[in-house]
């Protein structure tokens, strides 16, 4: 990476960190050079109209022209103009990826309700790692649901996103860059990048994969039952496995660059006649891939192996805060390992290696369970001078989780744990670029209303409109605050999202406008922190429980902190759930063990419910307001029947974290690790969806055409019936 280009990477940063006095030195800078002041021209003719993702990669050829002081005049106010656009950008609506709704237009029902499938996905996912294209033009990262592709020359801007249908743990790009090798819960895959086409080529059977390398053809793996393997993609047919025998797991795995010897890192164990099988030291096995043998057997270093390569002859292995090499002596044959002397950060292992032309580069991370950041998170060791010298004195946007070095050796790309990815250049420590907020959200609870539908992380609520398939308004909590609960009116288009301060436990409700995306109010809490609120008809009425085991209603067009009035907490155990029956006379509140049902109009507990063995997580009325259904967090589903409060039917063992109803058809839907959707008349299981990630909250859209959960994993799925065509 030449000047030039790093000057342009500072120079997108600093427009969208508002970095005045580093816009106007690049831009005296370009005023002696024309190639700069060009490449800074077209990125202001890019960001003008931008609205959708700009195709990539963004050639490197660059016309050139005079310049005239003229241009640099009309050129310092197009900054101005630029810095006034990234501002409006940033608080605009932000695209979501996602396919078209052409499907799930009729309501679903217990009859079609077998034929549902995921017809949309919303949200960005998970961050797992990055790595750069062989050419550089691309940095490739890769998590929840596929791949996210950026310019390497313009990566502020959205990326281009391919869709696998799984999570992705762990990828590298083939040789000429036109193929990438994942490894997925599926096993070990390859995508073609002109055709966005994927196939798995090693199936992980009855064992996942957990490590693999890649190089000319080859691919090494290991599974998590200990067995290593090597495999041909070309014959498509393996070379040789190594079965488990005495090898308790393997850690890494690695491909010499000649392609001649494949290392994999193992724990072993011993077994004897008094005791049972127990781990000793782990040991680095090296074998030849022509032959499959063994020839060489390295020890005698204790701790967990996080990565070994092969670099000049030698074998290298980080193992937790150090590093180790062996070098082949007179004999041919590995001597015992030295220990290199790293830059004292003791508390930090090292995550992982990368090789350049005359160096060893490592990454520092989180050490077990600490999750601090090192002060210079990457090194570089020199084996000819056979020194140590950090290489990044910045510190990483995150705790640090993965890295991958740029092609020309320049810089690197370090991913957090945070969903963060620092470009940072490796002489300077200067962070190029960050990109932010793409990843690393775990979501908690959904809600719909018409077009809106509302999604709640730890921290955040964001909401996304159906049609248009972007976020009309994002609110970001005060850091300390959680989002405890949120809720839609039914008569107006408000949401109400409950936080929660850890430090005073204490909380708090916000209203927002989901069309402007404004506060609407605030309603604050002395007492302690909120469990779950719910609207009431008219949408006067807010109806909230806390940890105190009480039920408050506040009025909301007075925003008062005084409730309107409440449920001593003498009366109700701890409240984890509640539900307004549909004519608004009654509240279900759901405890330990217990339903209580409130009556709104004598303000008292009228029916107590038992029967469930452990703690109820939901509870809903049927549409009809004839029945009642509640799980809990042993997958126990129970229907009730509201006129006698008689217990109707007892489902155990249905995977249950999370409750929805159709407002339509009342068909039930039970979700955890799979989803479960049950007949309200027949009360039977008609029929098991299979997310790609825990569901932690559902809702049925108003209609009944749409199931909608909240996945764990930071995606949102939506499920519909396939059209007639």
């Amino acid at each position: 990476m030449n000047n030039r280009e790093k000057s342009v990477f500072r120079y997108i940063s600093a427009l969208e960190n508002a970095d005045f006095q580093t816009v106007s030195d690049l831009w005296q800078q370009a005023e002696n050079d024309s190639d700069l002041m060009q490449a800074l021209l077209e990125i202001h003719q890019e960001m003008k109209g931008h609205t959708t993702m700009i195709p990539f990669p963004i050639s490197r050829q660059m016309n050139t022209h005079p310049v005239r002081w003229l241009r640099v005049a009309v050129a310092l106010l197009i900054v101005a103009g630029v810095i006034l656009l990234t501002l409006t950008l940033s608080s605009a609506d932000s695209p979501v990826r996602s396919t078209p709704l052409q499907q799930g237009d009729t309501v679903i029902t217990a009859d079609n309700a077998a034929q549902l499938e995921i017809v949309q996905t919303l949200g960005k996912g998970k961050l797992n790692g990055a790595q750069w294209s062989p050419d550089g033009e691309i940095l490739m990262a890769y998590g929840t649901g596929g791949f996210w592709l950026f310019s390497g020359y313009d990566l502020h801007r959205d990326p281009q996103i391919i869709d696998v249908g799984t999570d992705v743990y762990q990828a590298k790009y083939t040789e000429d860059g036109s193929q990438i090798i994942y490894r997925s819960r599926d096993g070990i895959s390859i995508l073609t990048l002109e055709t966005e086409a994927y196939e798995v080529v090693i199936p992980a059977d009855d064992q996942p994969i957990v490590q693999f390398d890649y190089h000319d053809n080859l691919i090494a793996f290991i599974d998590s039952e200990g067995t290593a393997g090597v495999w041909n993609i070309e014959r498509a047919r393996p070379r040789f496995y190594f079965p488990p025998d005495g090898i308790l797991f393997n850690l890494n795995i690695s491909i010499s660059d000649d392609g001649q010897y494949v290392a994999y890192a193992a724990l072993t164990y011993i077994t004897d006649a008094t005791t049972s099988p127990r781990p000793i030291a782990p040991q680095i096995f090296v074998s030849d891939i022509n032959t499959g043998r063994i020839i060489y057997t390295l020890s005698g270093v204790e701790g967990n192996i996080n990565d070994i390569i092969f670099y000049d002859g030698q074998i290298m292995a980080a193992v937790d805060g150090h590093l180790y090499t062996w070098r082949l002596d007179e004999t041919q044959a590995f001597d015992s390992p030295q220990l290199i002397e790293l830059p004292r950060e003791e508390l930090f292992r090292l995550l992982g290696l990368a090789v350049t032309s005359d160096s060893v580069l490592g990454l520092r991370g989180s050490f077990w369970g600490l999750r601090g950041r090192a002060a210079s998170p990457i090194f570089r060791y020199s084996p000819g001078e056979n020194t140590t010298t950090p290489l990044v004195s910045g510190e990483a946007s995150g705790v640090p989780i993965a890295f991958n070095l740029h092609p020309d050796g320049e810089f690197v790309a370090i991913v957090t744990a945070n969903g963060h990815i620092d470009v940072i250049d490796v002489n300077s420590g200067e962070t190029l670029i960050s990109i932010k907020d793409y990843w690393n959200r775990s979501y908690k609870m959904i809600r719909i209303k018409e077009d809106w539908v509302a999604i709640a992380s730890e921290e955040t609520a964001e909401v996304y409109s159906l049609q248009s398939n972007t976020v009309r308004a994002w609110s970001q909590f005060s850091t300390g605050s959680t989002v405890a609960a949120i809720d839609f009116s039914a008569s107006e288009s408000l949401l109400a999202t409950a936080t929660n301060k850890a430090t005073s436990s204490s909380g708090s409700t916000t209203f927002l406008m989901p069309n402007e995306g404004l506060p609407d109010g605030m309603i604050s809490f002395d007492a302690q922190e909120i469990y779950d609120i719910e609207f009431n008809l008219t949408d006067q009425i807010l109806y909230y429980t806390d940890a105190d085991g009480r039920l408050m209603a506040y009025r909301r067009n007075t925003l008062t902190s005084e409730p309107l009035w409440q449920v001593p907490e003498t009366q109700i155990q701890r409240i984890d759930d509640i539900a307004l029956n549909p004519d608004g006379s009654q509240i279900a509140l759901a405890s330990w063990g217990l339903i209580n049902i409130y009556d709104i109009e004598r303000e008292e507990v009228v029916q107590t419910l038992e029967g469930h063995p452990y703690q109820i997580t939901e509870v809903a009325f049927g549409p009809d307001g004839e029945w009642l259904v509640s799980v809990d967090g042993f997958g126990t589903v129970m229907f009730w029947d509201t006129a006698t409060w008689e217990e109707i039917v007892y489902l155990p063992n249905q995977p249950a974290s999370s409750l929805a109803i159709s407002p339509a058809s009342g068909l039930v839907a039970v979700g955890g690790e799979t989803i479960t959707l049950v007949d309200p008349v027949t009360h039977t299981v008609i029929a098991e969806l299979e997310p790609h990630g825990p569901i932690t909250d559902m809702t049925f859209s108003e209609d009944g055409t749409r199931l909608i959960g909240a996945s764990s994993n930071g995606k949102i799925y939506i499920w519909g019936v396939p059209s007639a065509e």
